[in-house]
């Protein structure tokens, strides 16, 4: 609590270790009701539709929004993740987009893209932010943020001339 409460700037630093601090009391109710709405991170990837190795991406880059930062100091596991900004965050990315019975050709969903066109997901939701890769729907029955159905093309032109060439795309020789 003493964490939450010095990274809300709402007490002093603590002056040494096991030193009392007087809490508000609406501070406190406030951190129990987000504490009541909170995930750990180990749900993200269930409820974002997505591999382990994208959900960790995801945070590492600050992309995800994190309640309670984990790593440096602490386990790499232990963000904490209010759901309700985790839900937030996911409609203001996928938008009003409608639900689709299944995936139409030449698409993808955001949860395929990384893997299948060799794209980081940084750069797939930088590119959904501003609008280079359209979000057409999202799959009947998937999470919201992992079955977005994307057009392939605009994955792969969202793709920079550095990833290719990291990837290997653009390499070619003598056959």
């Amino acid at each position: 609590m003493r964490r939450i409460l010095s990274s809300e700037n709402a007490i002093r630093p603590e002056k040494r270790k096991g030193s009392p601090v007087a809490v508000d009391r609406t501070h406190a109710a406030r951190i129990a009701e987000d504490y009541k709405d909170s995930i750990p991170f180990a749900r993200v990837e269930e409820l974002l539709g997505v591999g382990g190795k994208i959900a960790r991406k995801l945070a590492i880059s600050g992309l995800l929004p994190i309640w309670i930062p984990g790593g440096r100091m602490g386990k790499k596991h232990r963000y904490v993740i209010r759901r309700r900004e985790l839900d937030a965050w996911v409609d203001a990315l996928v938008g009003d987009a409608p639900t689709l019975p299944a995936l139409p050709p030449d698409c993808l969903t955001l949860a395929e893209a990384p893997l299948r066109r060799n794209i980081p997901v940084t750069v797939l939701v930088d590119a959904v932010r501003s609008g280079k890769i359209r979000i057409i729907g999202t799959l009947q029955g998937h999470p919201r943020f992992g079955g977005a159905v994307v057009f392939d093309a605009d994955v792969a032109a969202a793709r920079s001339d550095e990833i290719l060439a990291r990837t290997g795309t653009t390499r070619s020789g003598p056959p």
